[in-house]
């Protein structure tokens, strides 16, 4: 799924996509995207995006931050297992609310486009 790239600013932000399979089953899900919001380290706080199937979450994606100000730079995000259906199905990725016991201040990402692969069995 290619589109123009999406900004995601807070976790009451969210982008909706249709997927339409030919079979059930269990499908990788990544994520390209930009996140410019601090320094590249070991310890640096990582952005996740929660992602949900047909309205159940699947769990979430980690999107470590590039670089201070860095955002023409882009990567993948960690893959993720989501069961979808033979048919429509809807993915929804939210940003993760940080608890306030990390440390981790809420950011924004840039999604770029979504790969989404069939499991082989």
């Amino acid at each position: 799924y290619k589109h123009h790239p999406i900004s995601i600013t807070d976790s009451t932000s969210w982008v909706s996509i249709p997927v339409t399979t030919s079979e059930a089953g269990d499908y990788v899900v990544d994520v390209l995207y930009s996140n410019g919001n601090g320094q590249a380290s070991l310890w640096a706080p990582c952005q996740m995006l929660e992602v949900t199937a047909n309205g159940h979450l699947q769990g979430v994606v980690v999107t470590p931050q590039l670089g201070e100000g860095q955002w023409l730079g882009t990567a993948y995000s960690s893959r993720l297992i989501v069961q979808l259906l033979r048919g429509n199905n809807t993915l929804e990725l939210r940003l993760h609310r940080p608890s306030p016991a990390s440390g981790t201040p809420p950011a924004s990402l840039r999604l770029h486009h979504f790969r989404i692969i069939k499991q082989k069995s």
